[in-house]
Order: C-alpha cells, then sequence, then structure tokens
C-alpha cells in the first residue's frame, strides 16, 4: 500500500493549533483548531480574566480556499468565569480572526502567502 504525498501550509493564524484536518465527502477541507490564548476580557468587567470554565458550541467558518478545496475552520470557544463580578458571569473567548456573527474568517487579519 502506498502513502499519499502530503503538502504542509501554514495557515497565518494567531494563537491557534491545528487539531486536525482532512476532506469530507463532499471535497470540502475541514480544519479543526483550538485557540492557544489562554484568557479573554469580562464581557461586564473588561478585565482580564483567566480562570478557565469550559467551551461553547462547535463553531464552523469559511476559509480561504486550499489547492481548490472549499476550505473550513472548525473550532470551539473557549469559555472563562470572572472573580471579580458579583454574579461570576462567564465569557466566550473572542478571536482576532472572526468578526462577531460572520460565517466567514476575518479577510483582513489573514496574511496569505
Amino acid at each position: 500500500m502506498s502513502k499519499k504525498a502530503q503538502v504542509t501550509i501554514p495557515l497565518d493564524i494567531p494563537d491557534v493549533r491545528v487539531i486536525h484536518s482532512g476532506i469530507n465527502e463532499q471535497g470540502e477541507l475541514i480544519i479543526t483548531i483550538e485557540s492557544t490564548k489562554e484568557e479573554t476580557n469580562c464581557r461586564q468587567c473588561g478585565r482580564k480574566i483567566e480562570k478557565f470554565h469550559g467551551h461553547d458550541e462547535w463553531v464552523t467558518i469559511r476559509y480561504l480556499p486550499v489547492f481548490g478545496h472549499t476550505t473550513y475552520l472548525r473550532y470551539r470557544p473557549k469559555r472563562y468565569q470572572c472573580r471579580w463580578c458579583e454574579d461570576r458571569p462567564t465569557t466566550t473567548q473572542r478571536v482576532e480572526w472572526q468578526d462577531p456573527n460572520s460565517p466567514n474568517t476575518s479577510v483582513h487579519s489573514l496574511k496569505w502567502f
């Protein structure tokens, strides 16, 4: 059995680690990533918070095409809990490469070859 040739390319997205990548039945490249940042700012008081409180639901957003394949990034946003606010709210980490509620990566933050 011969092994398929592979190519490695940089995503050039800050603060992420690639967990898995593969091509689905539709020929789309799905890249599963995770944030390497370990904090966010509290949505109520604005302070930096670092107490990890789990993950949100999976998010899939469109990325730039790679070698002719429609490409998607898949990740679970991290949640953090504020220790300063009285009701201890949780806040979902925002990543600089996605505009909130957008189905695409934020093009202005991406560098490509």
